[in-house]
């Protein structure tokens, strides 16, 4: 599906990469360009066709199903490491689907229990004191993903209180990780530290 591309194309491409998160460059598959983030585990590819269609490729498939109205599916050939592909008809619409990706990819399930148990891997806790190190990490997450700023002022394109919603579930189960890391069955003992955003009802 993808043509030759230009190098003002390539530039655009690059520049939608860049601006939404996605800080580094993977090796160039044929007219794929591809990126990856210091901020996200997702990765990106991206191309276009007669400069009249855009597409992104994706390596997570839960974050392209999660995309809903940000642009249609794409069938054709993807590059390696892709598990779906969306396409767009222009660039600032290329825009908003990349940064939604890049989002999603941070903030749907598992995400945050991925980086608490990369954080507590090496962590002792056969101590009282090293067990409250534990907890106080997961608690550490929950800050961090609250103080977001698309979280924190509902400024994220989409659906902004399912969102929300799904933010304060997975500091829950972050939570409820921190306590089964130190040997505590009750959860409730170790509470997330921030809740969900106010205006999430």
């Amino acid at each position: 599906m993808t043509a030759h591309l230009t190098p003002a194309t390539i530039t655009r491409l690059e520049k939608a990469a860049v601006d939404n998160g996605f800080d580094q460059e993977l090796p160039r598959q044929g007219d794929w360009l591809g990126f990856a983030s210091t901020q996200a585990p997702l990765r990106l590819w991206l191309s276009a066709f007669s400069d009249a269609v855009f597409i992104a490729a994706l390596s997570q498939a839960h974050v392209a199903r999660a995309l809903g109205e940000y642009g249609t599916t794409v069938v054709s050939p993807l590059p390696t490491g892709a598990a779906a592909g969306r396409s767009v008809v222009d660039i600032p619409a290329l825009h908003r689907l990349v940064r939604r990706a890049f989002q999603l990819s941070r903030t749907l399930p598992d995400e945050l229990l991925n980086q608490f148990a990369k954080q507590i891997a090496s962590l002792p806790r056969s101590t009282e004191a090293e067990r409250l190190v534990v907890q106080r990490v997961g608690q550490a997450l929950d800050v961090d993903q609250m103080k977001r700023p698309d979280i924190v002022a509902g400024h994220v394109a989409g659906n902004d209180r399912q969102l929300g919603k799904g933010v304060a579930q997975h500091s829950h189960r972050v939570a409820h990780a921190a306590a089964m890391a130190v040997g505590r069955r009750d959860r409730h003992r170790v509470q997330p530290a921030l809740h969900q955003p106010a205006d999430v009802r």
